[in-house]
């Protein structure tokens, strides 16, 4: 059996392969592009939709209750503002911040138990259990 599929949080491995995987591609992009290597301009827009799209594939991975998501995502946001130059925005809006936090911690306290089990599978546990059942 492999030792993969004797992991208690398989969407905790999935969703960490994920990211490094991001992180190692991004870091080589930056890298490449820091030694001249590639003449690509990157907005510094960009990086936090970055994160935003990280937390939203946390979210989806680990639950619609996971802190790590919501996290990235609000820090994705108010980084947003602020290299748009959106400042006063940005401290007119952060009590809505702290909303969002306070609803995920009400929805955490009262579904948290019906959203424990629904992180997707790969079904390549699923398989290699069906394999060594047929050997």
């Amino acid at each position: 059996m492999n030792i993969w599929c004797n992991r208690k949080d398989k969407g905790h491995l999935a969703s960490s392969i994920l990211l490094g995987l991001a992180l190692m591609g991004m870091g080589g992009v930056l890298y490449a592009r820091h030694m001249g290597f590639l003449d690509i301009t990157l907005s510094r827009h960009l990086w936090p939709w970055v994160l935003v799209f990280f937390g939203v594939l946390r979210l989806i991975a680990r639950g619609p209750l996971h802190w790590g998501g919501h996290a990235m995502i609000l820090g994705g946001l108010f980084w947003l503002l602020g290299v748009t130059g959106h400042h006063g925005l940005a401290h007119q809006v952060w009590p809505l911040a702290l909303v969002w936090v306070g609803m995920v911690m009400v929805l955490r306290s009262v579904l948290g138990e019906r959203f424990k089990g629904h992180r997707r599978e790969s079904g390549f546990c699923e398989d290699a259990r069906e394999d060594a059942h047929d050997a």
